[in-house]
């Protein structure tokens, strides 16, 4: 292989949007598999398993964060050419991802704390295993509720009724100067 045939792999990833659209089904799709095997491993008390899938926790519920970013990014490239319809989903999609994202961050987080803490202290750690896959549950949820808006930008077949209401500008302040002359 030549140096000729990476070149359009390496203009697709310096797209933030494609990276946008590879990524995002990773946080909820990584989940579900890895609320499973976590499931599966409390069920058949397999130390491997839950450590595997914790592991696989952190790691997908981390990667909302290069989600996140990649959407942040697409979405000030694309801006000017969105119609208000579309305008009123990505604003949409936008504000329930900056809602959820922190709780992915806790998720990741505590399923660090319970993977590291497992050989310590065993007691927190089953306490910390429970709370990551409640968390991840959460997560799933909560990425398909971000997920239902993003899916109206991309697909106007799904659009079952009025885009959310895009919120006006903020209108700059009119202040009005008076002269040391003026009675006040």
């Amino acid at each position: 292989l030549t140096e000729a045939d990476y070149e359009p792999v390496m203009a697709f990833l310096d797209q933030p949007q494609s990276i946008h659209v590879l990524l995002h089904p990773l946080p909820v799709l990584g989940l579900a598999v890895a609320v499973i095997g976590l499931v599966l491993g409390l069920i058949f008390k397999s130390k491997g398993g839950i450590s595997i899938s914790l592991c696989l926790i952190a790691l997908t519920a981390a990667s909302a964060f290069l989600v996140f970013q990649s959407g942040e990014k697409t979405e000030h490239l694309l801006e000017e050419s969105f119609d208000q319809e579309t305008s009123g989903w990505v604003h949409e999609h936008e504000q329930r991802a900056e809602t959820a994202i922190y709780l992915f961050y806790v998720t990741a987080f505590v399923a660090i704390v319970a993977l590291v803490i497992r050989p310590v202290i065993p007691g927190f750690a089953r306490g910390a295993t429970w709370a990551a896959l409640a968390l991840a549950c959460l997560c799933i949820l909560a990425g398909a509720w971000i997920g239902y808006a993003g899916g109206r930008i991309a697909h106007p077949a799904l659009r079952d009724g009025p885009p959310p209401a895009v919120p006006a500008e903020p209108a700059e302040p009119v202040v009005e100067e008076t002269s040391a002359s003026d009675p006040v």
